[in-house]
């Protein structure tokens, strides 16, 4: 892939017509429609949790881009901010689908309080362990500093929905993907629920009008947005070491799993399949895994590369499908 000149955008931030991008966006902004209608229905307070779930997905994506520099968007259309310092708004709507999946999953679960917003960003991130190693690719640069969206050696990896800017020395990645990415993946959905439950609980958002339960919403989401920016910016710094960045995110992913065994006999698995919440994992978990397989993305470290992949894609599922394991025992 050439470098763009001075002056003209960069051809991996514009990877695919206008018909390719609207193919990539659609079904996760009609799941998006889906999932707000699902949450109105609830009441405003979920309503509104989900369309600033929307705005705090994007606020931490723009604001990452500007200040780390470590990755940027190719044009999926309807994008927010400036050539590559953007964002797709599916991206948006991705996040707060995601988010919703997870809180509805671990509220079924019945979970303790404290445990639920942990467990959400495991669920998170068992999905972005199998879609980006698939969805984004990655260039290496001499350094971190500044967009590598001109960069003129050839990118590698998945499809370039996103690329990342992986230094040439010292980066620590998860097949093309730098490792901080899942760990970010893990606080951003983690915060953001905390923060929804903080506003549900102790403050008593949903007894309150609602343009107080939208000034409450918007006050938590930002206070989960900063803590979530203040990691990724202190992340690489404090772990440095490969075998602590790690030892780090598989606790966080591993230790939701584990208090759910443990806790097994007091959760709740028995409430009938919910096939519309499902739709947008499955859709994540299928096309992704299948297009890992067809594409042969990773060929080099085949067939080891592609067998972690599936059972990742299984263990997802896994963790989503628990409140349904017996099934048909609850009415709806």
């Amino acid at each position: 892939m050439e470098a763009a000149l001075p002056g003209e955008a960069s051809r991996m931030t514009h990877l695919f017509t206008p018909l390719q991008a609207l193919l990539i966006t659609a079904p996760t902004i009609l799941l998006g429609a889906y999932y707000l209608r699902r949450s109105a229905k609830l009441g405003t307070f979920a309503m509104l949790v989900f369309l600033v779930s929307i705005a705090y997905g994007l606020s931490v994506e723009l604001l990452d881009i500007r200040t780390t520099e470590t990755y940027f968007y190719t044009d999926l259309q309807l994008m927010l901010g400036s050539d590559p310092n953007w964002v797709p708004f599916s991206v948006g709507v991705s996040w707060a689908a995601i988010l919703f999946v997870a809180m509805t999953t671990s509220d079924r679960l019945e979970l303790p309080t404290a445990w639920r917003p942990a467990f959400d960003g495991t669920i998170a991130l068992s999905l972005d362990f199998v879609m980006d190693p698939v969805a984004s690719a990655s260039v290496l640069v001499p350094q971190i500093g500044g967009s590598c969206a001109d960069a003129a050696t050839a990118p590698f990896g998945g499809l370039g929905m996103w690329t990342w800017c992986v230094p040439e020395s010292g980066a620590v990645l998860w097949y093309s993907v730098p490792l901080a990415n899942f760990t970010g993946w893990f606080l951003v959905v983690g915060c953001m629920s905390a923060a929804v439950r903080i506003a549900r609980g102790p403050l008593k958002a949903e007894r309150r009008s609602w343009p107080a339960q939208l000034a409450i919403l918007v006050v938590v989401a930002a206070l989960a947005a900063l803590a979530v920016l203040c990691t990724a910016w202190m992340y690489p710094r404090v772990l440095q070491s490969p075998l602590a960045q790690y030892a780090v995110l598989f606790t966080l992913f591993l230790a939701p799993i584990v208090a759910v065994i443990a806790m097994r006999k007091r959760l709740s698995f028995d409430h009938p399949l919910d096939k519309g919440l499902l739709s947008l994992p499955a859709l994540i978990l299928v096309s992704e895994t299948g297009t890992f397989l067809v594409r042969g993305i990773d060929r080099a470290r085949w067939p080891g590369s592609a067998v972690l992949i599936v059972l990742f894609a299984l263990l997802s599922a896994t963790l989503l499908l628990l409140p349904y394991l017996r099934r048909g025992t609850r009415t709806a």
